[in-house]
């Protein structure tokens, strides 16, 4: 009976070590794939157009008033410009 069972033991560890062998998963190409050239999440990173800003809420501008103030007068000195024609 000893025997027996350790034949099936044995017969466990070696088709679970054949099945891990065949699916193993190399870390070298995980990392690869995080950020460097050729992986799934390289260039992934978008920085956000100008526009996104002006569609905020009205209470989240709240939180930075400043900012948004001058944000205002930035834009309108901008379309003056633009209309004069003295971009670039």
């Amino acid at each position: 009976m000893r025997n027996l069972e350790a034949y099936y033991v044995a017969r466990y560890c070696a088709v679970t070590c054949t099945f891990f062998n065949a699916h193993l998963v190399i870390s070298y190409a995980v990392a690869r794939s995080i950020g460097e050239a050729g992986g799934v999440a390289y260039a992934r990173v978008v920085t956000p157009p100008d526009w996104v800003i002006d569609y905020w809420h009205p209470l989240e501008k709240a939180h930075f008033p400043e900012y948004f103030k001058r944000r205002e007068t930035r834009k309108c000195e901008y379309i003056q410009k633009w209309h004069l024609g003295q971009l670039y």
